[in-house]
C-alpha cells in the first residue's frame, strides 16, 4: 500500500493529458485545501507515486501512452487500496465502468461543470482510506504484540526446558544401574523432540536467521514428521523478503493453511507451491480431501479469520476455493514492496 500521509493535508495526484483540465483540477483542489500534484501522462504519474506519498489519484482514461485503466491496474498492484477516481468523456463510459470493476472508487464524466461531486468523492474516498489504514496499523500492532509473546515463550521453552530435558537424558545414561534409566532416557529424548517442534511453531528461528524459504522448508519437514499425509513443497523464484515482520505474517498464513489441511481435509496429500514474480510472492496450498464446508465450525472459522486478518495487515490478496479436482485451495499473494 502507499504509505499514509503523515500530515493532515490530503495529497492528490491529478493525471490528465489536457493542460487546461489538468490545471483547472489543480487549482480547484488547492482552493479546497488539498495539495495537488499534476502529471500529463501515466508514466510520469507512476514515477511520482514511487517518489512521494499520496492519499488519492484522479486520472483521465484517455492518456497518451498508457491509459488511465493501465494506471489504475498499476496502483492496485503496487499500492493496494489507494483511492483512484476516474474522469471520462461520455464516449468512454463503458471503459469507466470497467474501471469500477477493477477497483476505482468513482468515475466523473466530462465536462466537469459542477465539481461538488468530484470534491465529495475525493473526501469520502480519502476518509475511508485513512480509516482503513489506521485500523490496519492497529491490527498490526496487536498482532505484533501477540507475536512477541509467542516468540518469548518459544525462546524460553527452547533455552530452558529443552536444556533440562537433555540433561535428564544424559544423566539417565550415566546411571545405567537404575532399571528405569533406559525408559527415562527414551522419554526425555521424545520430550526434547516434542518441545523443539512446539518451539518451532511458536517461534520460527529459521525465519529470523536464514530467511522465509528456510523457515517454510523447516515447517513442512516438522509437519511431515507428525502426519501420515504426503506433504509436497515446490519453490520457484526468490521467495525471501527483507521485511521480517510482514514475512512472519505471510509465514503464519501458510502455517495455518497447512495445519488446517492436515487436521480437517481428510485427504492424503497436501501441496504447497511458492512462486515469485515481479516482487509478488504467491503461496498456494491445495489438498485432495473434502472441500471446506460453507458452515465452518468455530475452530476452522477462527483460523480462516486469522489468515484473512493477517493478509489484510500486509496488503496481501487472500482467496479460498475448491481445488481443481477435489479438496480446498488457498491462495495468498503478497507484493513485497507494499
Amino acid at each position: 500500500m502507499n504509505k499514509a500521509n503523515k500530515q493532515n493535508k490530503v495529497r492528490v495526484l491529478v493525471v490528465d493529458d489536457e493542460a487546461g483540465c489538468r490545471d483547472f483540477l489543480g487549482i480547484l483542489l488547492t482552493e479546497e485545501g488539498f495539495e495537488a500534484i499534476t502529471a500529463e501522462d501515466a508514466e510520469t504519474a507512476i514515477s511520482l507515486l514511487e517518489e512521494g506519498e499520496y492519499d488519492a489519484v484522479i486520472t483521465d482514461i484517455m492518456l497518451g501512452g498508457l491509459t488511465g485503466i493501465d494506471l489504475l491496474k498499476h496502483v492496485r498492484e503496487k499500492y493496494g487500496d489507494l483511492p483512484v477516481i476516474i474522469i471520462t468523456g461520455h464516449s468512454s463510459i463503458d471503459t469507466a465502468v470497467e474501471g469500477l470493476h477493477l477497483g476505482a472508487q468513482d468515475y466523473i464524466t466530462k465536462p466537469l461543470g459542477d465539481c461538488r461531486r468530484l470534491l465529495s468523492s475525493v473526501r469520502v474516498s480519502v476518509d475511508q482510506y485513512r480509516r482503513e489504514m489506521q485500523q490496519r496499523q492497529m491490527d498490526m500492532k496487536l498482532t505484533e504484540a501477540v507475536e512477541q509473546e509467542r516468540q518469548k515463550l518459544g525462546r524460553e521453552l527452547h533455552d530452558l526446558l529443552c536444556q533440562d530435558l537433555a540433561s535428564i537424558s544424559m544423566l539417565s545414561s550415566v546411571v545405567s544401574d537404575n532399571p528405569d534409566s533406559e525408559l527415562i532416557n527414551k522419554l526425555a529424548k521424545k520430550s526434547v523432540t516434542f518441545v523443539k517442534n512446539l518451539c518451532s511453531g511458536l517461534f520460527p528461528i529459521e525465519l529470523e536467521e536464514e530467511g522465509l524459504v528456510s523457515a517454510i522448508q523447516r515447517l513442512v519437514e516438522d509437519q511431515q514428521q507428525m502426519t501420515q499425509m504426503k506433504l509436497e513443497l515446490n519453490i520457484e523464484g526468490d521467495i525471501n523478503a527483507e521485511d521480517h515482520t510482514k514475512a512472519l505474517h505471510f509465514y503464519r498464513i501458510i502455517q495455518e493453511a497447512l495445519m488446517n489441511a492436515i487436521k480437517h481435509s481428510e485427504g492424503d496429500h497436501v501441496a504447497l507451491t511458492l512462486t515469485a514474480d515481479n516482487g509478488t510472492i504467491t503461496a498456494i496450498i491445495e489438498d485432495n480431501g473434502r472441500s471446506m464446508p460453507e458452515n465452518l465450525d468455530e475452530s476452522q472459522g477462527m483460523g480462516l479469520n486469522i489468515m484473512q486478518c493477517r493478509a489484510s495487515i500486509i496488503g496481501a490478496v487472500f482467496e479460498i476455493g475448491v481445488a481443481e479436482e477435489t479438496g480446498t485451495r488457498i491462495k495468498c499473494s503478497w507484493q513485497k514492496s507494499v
